[in-house]
């Protein structure tokens, strides 16, 4: 690895540069899948409790209909 470096270190500023920024890109690419990977994961989640609201929402309001009958 350090000779890496090294090797690098002789190299043209030109290139380094466009290593740096080869590397950098590469890196931010990678944070950008994980984060989008972790977004959809999100919203499908939120998306079942949206759903389970709405279900629980309709349960409820059926039941109370029920015993609204009883009591008349």
């Amino acid at each position: 690895m350090f000779d890496k470096l090294e090797r690098l270190r002789k190299k043209p500023e030109t290139h380094r540069r466009r290593i740096a920024f080869i590397i950098s890109a590469s890196i931010v690419g990678i944070i950008f899948l994980v984060w989008l990977s972790v977004l959809s994961v999100r919203f499908s989640a939120s998306v079942q409790n949206t759903a389970s609201v709405e279900n629980s929402d309709f349960v409820s309001k059926e039941f109370q209909k029920e015993f609204s009958e009883i009591f008349d």
